[in-house]
């Protein structure tokens, strides 16, 4: 069955519009979180809640999508969005931005897999590439708007961008609704053992972590739990600097006289890490597209994730060291510099994702490529859930803490892989069979 131009589109679309929640979410939340009353500690269990209930909602949702059909699942994630930005709109204690966020993260859960899977189903193995590599633009332009639509909507109040994202959801559930047609045939429907669907999602679960200490015993095990930390030292950072920024600016929803760069300017705070986050977008995606394949092949994988975690490290260092005496003394206390500070982050973790990546994929034999991938993401989004949490409790200790930490974790892991490629040049590789992940 070919895919329609109508299809393709709304497809895109509601691919763009759930990237672009996560998007609008991260620059506001914080600032939600603090004037209800939520220390960094707080913000982290936010931001993990909704990382969270992705992780373990998603093969639930694409499991019953291969039952009652792709079209409702995705219908009901953009329901699950449409309300969540509803209640983050309307809410105005901690309480119901938990609430929001659960909702909005086990439904809209599904979104992703079954639009996926709705592809698979309608597309010709040689258009299949492109639309998937469609969609993936789609998430990255949707991850890197948000921001940007959090800070120029926010100055008219700051659950503004969550009505206009309300409101874009909305707008794309009826075109899935009216465009989008069922590719799952009425034989593969839902089946009276399908009333067991939770005894298999809590299989899929025990497998799941079964094959992830599994591949631990493998030759790319190093490199997964390389994943997890390092997934996990950015996670942190990104899940606590916007409070960083607005106890150093003293920033808040209202316009505060700040540097930049050494001109005075009146902004707000969710402007100011709208833009920062906006900026870290883009110098991610500029990295991976063009900076990472060529580095690859001219250094090797290696070098490329030893150089960007050390690059990393080095930016996490300049945002403490920028902010504070003899800096300030000399240049003044600028916001710019903090900003600089965290491209320079941006760039190493667009350099070191992919090189992870490509590594693990070329120590894995192709029989296994698929449930290889699998787990280092899984070991991707465990660094993300226990990241922000970790990061906000040693923040409220001390404000220098989760920074000095997750650079230091940066530091030493770029030592290992380094220390790891050396040892491996000097070996023979043997790849990873799927007899070694999957075990019986």
């Amino acid at each position: 069955m070919g895919i329609k131009r109508s299809q393709k589109i709304v497809l895109i679309i509601a691919i763009f519009i759930f990237t672009l929640g996560f998007g609008i979410i991260i620059p506001i939340i914080p600032f939600y979180a603090r004037n209800a009353g939520a220390d960094a500690f707080v913000l982290g269990l936010l931001l993990a809640t909704f990382s969270f209930l992705q992780f373990f909602c998603g093969p639930f949702w694409g499991r019953i999508s291969d039952n009652i059909g792709r079209k409702p699942v995705v219908l009901i994630g953009l329901i699950g969005f449409t309300l969540a930005f509803l209640m983050l709109g309307l809410s105005n204690n901690l309480l119901w931005i938990f609430v929001a966020e659960i909702i909005g993260g086990a439904l809209s859960a599904g979104i992703q897999p079954a639009a996926m899977a709705y592809i698979a189903d309608i597309t010709k193995p040689d258009e299949r590439g492109g639309m998937m590599g469609a969609l993936g633009a789609a998430s990255g332009v949707g991850l890197i708007s948000g921001p940007f639509i959090s800070s120029i909507l926010s100055p008219f109040g700051l659950s503004v961008p969550f009505f206009v994202a309300a409101g874009l959801a909305f707008v794309t559930l009826l075109a899935v609704n009216i465009t989008i047609t069922e590719s799952v045939t009425t034989d593969r429907r839902l089946r009276l053992n399908d009333v067991l669907l939770p005894v298999f999602v809590a299989k899929m679960v025990v497998d799941t972590f079964r094959h992830m200490f599994g591949a631990l015993r493998t030759p790319v095990g190093i490199y997964l739990v390389a994943t997890l930390v390092i997934s996990l030292a950015i996670a942190g950072f990104e899940g606590t600097f916007s409070y960083y920024i607005m106890d150093m600016f003293s920033l808040t929803d209202a316009a505060t006289t700040v540097r930049l760069f050494g001109v005075s300017l009146s902004l707000t705070g969710p402007i100011v890490t709208g833009i920062a986050f906006a900026l870290m977008g883009v110098i991610m995606v500029v990295c991976q597209g063009l900076m990472v394949g060529p580095m690859i092949n001219r250094f090797g994988e290696d070098k490329v994730i030893t150089g960007g975690l050390l690059v990393s490290a080095i930016g996490l260092a300049l945002m403490l060291v920028t902010q504070y005496s003899p800096v300030t003394t000399i240049v003044g206390h600028d916001l710019g510099l903090l900003i600089a500070s965290i491209g320079v982050v941006s760039v190493g973790s667009g350099l070191v994702f992919p090189g992870l990546n490509t590594i693990i994929s070329k120590k894995t034999d192709e029989r296994n490529q698929g449930i290889i991938m699998g787990i280092m993401t899984s070991y991707g989004n465990f660094g993300r859930i226990i990241g922000p949490p970790l990061a906000g409790y040693t923040y409220v200790v001390n404000i220098v803490m989760p920074y000095a930490i997750s650079a230091a974790i940066l530091a030493i892991t770029s030592i290992g892989i380094f220390i790891l490629g050396l040892y491996s040049q000097k070996k023979d590789q043997t790849k990873v069979a799927p007899e070694q992940v999957i075990t019986k």
